[in-house]
């Protein structure tokens, strides 16, 4: 796997994880480097014990306490206007169709992780002007300040599919727990599992079969509806 630079515009057929850095985990999941909203996060939900030598800790996160927090960042970091900033666009450009977006947890490499959920976090935006679909894709962690971002943009008549699809993914979970009695010690344990997964695909014609852009996204009905309405729109302007 090769580092980028946050900043950096890939390629069409570059991964989300080619934008992690190597040995990305081995140096950000540490409870000293964390400010208090991180630390919280990290001691109450990923690495909650309620028990002790002496002191009760504090009651544990629950599963929507932690998503209702991660919907605040997002809120927080106006997402959807960075990513029109980023790829140099107004609104009004890219009201061809309505905007579409993507949320999901993020298991493209080692992260912290309890039933299913994660501390990394995938956020893609879709927009779409009469000629092409812009793609911004941001991924940040819960537990550090570390971003990675991406921008793409594809022609209608290069699209030759979009489709969604279910994966079983090997994953690369790090439990970090304060060892001893009072909990003063950091123990770092690396864990392999698997996990469904549920991806967003853009194929373009390319090498090997074609070039492809995805992003992990939530597996629903409506999720399925939104990309059925993309597929007709998509359609109807490469027969223009």
């Amino acid at each position: 796997m090769r580092s980028k630079d946050k900043n950096q515009t890939l390629n069409h057929d570059d991964k989300a994880s080619d934008l992690i850095p190597d040995l990305y985990e081995d140096k950000y999941y540490n409870p000293k480097t964390m400010n208090p909203e991180q630390k919280a996060i990290y001691d109450r939900y990923f690495n909650f014990n309620g028990g002790g030598c002496i002191f009760k800790r504090k009651k544990e996160m629950t599963e929507e306490e932690y998503n209702q927090a991660i919907a605040a960042k997002i809120k927080a970091m106006n997402v959807q206007q960075r990513a029109l900033d980023k790829l140099g666009l107004d609104i009004s450009q890219v009201s061809e169709i309505e905007p579409k977006e993507f949320r999901n947890f993020y298991y493209e490499s080692g992260v912290l992780i309890k039933d299913g959920t994660t501390s990394k976090f995938q956020v893609t935006w879709l927009f779409f002007s009469a000629d092409q679909v812009f793609v911004y894709d941001l991924i940040f962690d819960m537990c550090n300040d570390t971003e990675h971002e991406r921008t793409l943009e594809y022609f209608y008549k290069d699209i030759t599919s979009i489709y969604s699809k279910d994966t079983v993914k090997e994953i690369t979970a790090h439990n970090l727990s304060k060892a001893g009695c009072l909990k003063r010690g950091l123990k770092d344990k690396e864990e392999k599992g698997f996990i469904k997964n549920s991806s967003f695909y853009i194929i373009v014609p390319g090498a090997e079969g074609g070039e492809k852009f995805f992003c992990s996204m939530p597996s629903s009905a409506h999720v399925q509806d939104m990309i059925f309405g993309m597929k007709q729109k998509i359609r109807e302007k490469k027969a223009q």
